[in-house]
């Protein structure tokens, strides 16, 4: 016949409780631990901008017309919004896309996607409001892609804000409107960025005449 087993005293109850605490304590830290250390690899520090101007870097993506996502050499993925440059808006939030926004985001799309690129920055503004690096895009060291933008008529003269580039871009956006090239076939003023709407009425209550720059 087996023992009788002996009834736990209640100082054996109490220390078991505490052991059966102790230990749902130090599995709830491992747990958060685990769950810390796996957060961080995979959310890293945004790159240090100056350390990628004048290195090559992937095109992940093309967002739109004036956007792209960058493969670092450090495999971070970055979001850079072509400096000098505001290419119409895709549709997006309800609001419907502005005139020639597909055209633009294929043009800078068949030139760029999946290439190499190289990334030069303009003044101390090396990100904007979003995060997003500010850089003048090469393609090779003749081929500016913010200006390739302007000059066939994908984007318009960003004037909201200056750039080093600023006067080689106006001369590039009047040549591709002298031409009719791109966007400036058929656009109307209403069609146009309400920014540059804005900017054509300010300019041209100055100049006191009537213009569809």
């Amino acid at each position: 016949m087996s023992k009788p087993r002996r009834k736990a005293s209640p100082e054996q109850i109490a220390a078991a409780v505490r052991r059966h605490r102790r230990w749902r304590i130090v599995l709830g830290l491992l747990v958060l631990l685990v769950a810390a250390s796996s957060y961080c690899s995979h959310v890293k520090s945004p790159s240090n901008p100056r350390s990628l101007e004048g290195q090559h870097v992937i095109v992940h993506e093309v967002i739109d017309g004036d956007t792209i996502e960058i493969r670092t050499p450090a495999g971070e993925l970055e979001r850079v919004r072509l400096k000098g440059i505001d290419a119409p808006e895709l549709a997006r939030g309800g609001k419907p896309a502005g005139y020639f926004a597909s055209e633009s985001k294929r043009y800078l799309r068949d030139r760029i996607d999946a290439r190499q690129v190289v990334l030069q920055f303009d003044g101390t503004d090396l990100r904007d409001r979003y995060g997003r690096l500010l850089a003048f895009v090469y393609l090779t060291e003749n081929d500016n892609i913010n200006m390739a933008m302007v000059q066939n008529g994908y984007a318009y003269v960003d004037r909201r804000f200056h750039s080093h580039l600023q006067s080689k871009l106006g001369q590039a956006e009047g040549e591709a409107r002298r031409k009719e090239r791109g966007l400036w076939k058929e656009v109307t003023p209403d069609q146009m960025p309400v920014w540059r709407q804005e900017w054509l009425k300010q300019r041209n209550a100055l100049r006191g005449v009537e213009s569809s720059d």
